[in-house]
């Protein structure tokens, strides 16, 4: 999801150690969602190959059900489990999309609306090809 670090979203298996980080870890369900607002950039003759867009993103993973990661992790780790709709994190931005003959080339810029102590936050990504 833009704004937040790949891969970071969802419940930590264990608490960060001092000058460490926690491990996240994720989940068997995921709920997410994207709007996007398209506006031409002037000044372009080939609109199709260049577009701008603001968009809202929002989404979290969620455990269906809770389960030991390590076996170290057994006593530590503070689970739970099922879909909470208030635990979804949402981010909006501005983004731009290139097609080259490579693929896709995307880079956004956004800022979380909703980030809670823990979460990693990223204002700037980029991305080649398409994520489904």
């Amino acid at each position: 999801m833009r704004g937040f670090t790949s891969n970071t979203l969802g419940q930590r298996t264990t608490p960060a150690t001092e000058g460490g980080r926690d491990r996240t870890l994720g989940g068997n369900v995921s709920v997410e969602g994207s709007a996007e607002i398209i506006f031409p950039l002037p000044f372009i003759e080939d609109q199709r190959a260049l577009q701008t867009s603001l968009f809202l993103d929002g989404g979290n993973t969620f455990l269906s059900s809770c389960y030991d990661v390590l076996d170290e992790d057994a006593n530590r780790q503070q689970c739970s489990s099922g879909v909470d709709l208030g635990d979804l994190r949402y981010s909006a931005g501005i983004g731009l999309s290139w097609l080259t003959p490579v693929g896709p080339l995307t880079f956004s810029v956004a800022e979380p609306l909703n980030d809670e102590s823990g979460d990693d936050t990223q204002f700037f990504q980029f991305s080649l090809g398409q994520s489904f």
